[in-house]
């Protein structure tokens, strides 16, 4: 007896019914940050406007082109604690589309900055991205530079993976332009589980599994022992 299958169950494309979850997290005149969850065959076309554009894959693989560029289904994370990020830039005044292209959900980060100087879309491999120990004792802490303003007009982007219990920065960041911290927590839990204490305004924030802040002259995260944090942060260049 042959076997009985049905072709439509071996479609290249998953048709899905799930709405594509689009979130304007932070929206202000120099610096903006959304972020997008996307199931495969889903895809959304993207002005960037004013802005230069850190397209940041958090989890998941994707294709992103440009009219005169195209990275092609790129990203190998199933998560932010499985390894180096894949990333690509987008200049501004330029319209780019994102498609899901693997089987996973897809979770992208789009960080954001206003420029003026238009260069050209490029593409950061894993493999590119550079890995560093910094700190000691209970402020040690992993880094992953992703973006520095060599590579682009103004924006710098990079990863930071707290261990249990530790600060991640200290003492507290000094910048004089504000940065933009988006967390993930691992497990995830449903209690706050870290403090940054803005050094100049005597208030505390409270950290949870996807919260971003936009902070200046804090102390950052201070995770409770059982959990591991990881923060995407980007500012502006001055």
């Amino acid at each position: 007896m042959r076997p009985f299958y049905r072709k439509d169950l071996f479609r290249d494309e998953i048709i899905t019914s799930n709405p594509i979850a689009y979130q304007v997290k932070i929206d202000s005149d120099e610096i903006k940050f959304e972020t997008l969850r996307m199931e495969k065959g889903q895809s959304i076309s993207l002005d960037s406007e004013q802005y230069e554009v850190g397209v940041i894959i958090l989890s998941g693989t994707a294709t992103i082109e440009t009219e005169s560029f195209k990275a092609d289904s790129i990203g190998e994370r199933k998560d932010v604690f499985s390894g180096k990020p894949t990333a690509v830039y987008i200049p501004c005044k330029t319209t780019f589309t994102i498609k899901a292209a693997g089987y996973g959900v897809l979770e992208i980060a789009l960080c954001k900055v206003k420029a003026e100087e238009k260069r050209t879309s490029f593409v950061i491999g894993a493999d590119q991205i550079v890995e560093k120990e910094a700190g000691v004792l209970n402020w040690k802490r992993t880094t992953h530079e992703i973006f520095t303003n060599k590579d682009t007009s103004k924006l710098i982007i990079g990863e930071t993976y707290g261990c249990p219990g530790s600060w991640a920065v200290y003492p507290y960041t000094d910048e004089e332009s504000k940065a933009v911290f988006h967390f993930k927590v691992s497990p995830v839990v449903n209690k706050r589980i870290q403090v940054m204490r803005d050094v100049k305004n005597p208030r505390a924030y409270y950290i949870q599994d996807d919260t971003t802040l936009v902070v200046q002259s804090s102390y950052l995260p201070v995770p409770e022992v059982e959990e591991n944090v990881y923060f995407l942060w980007f500012k502006m260049a001055r």
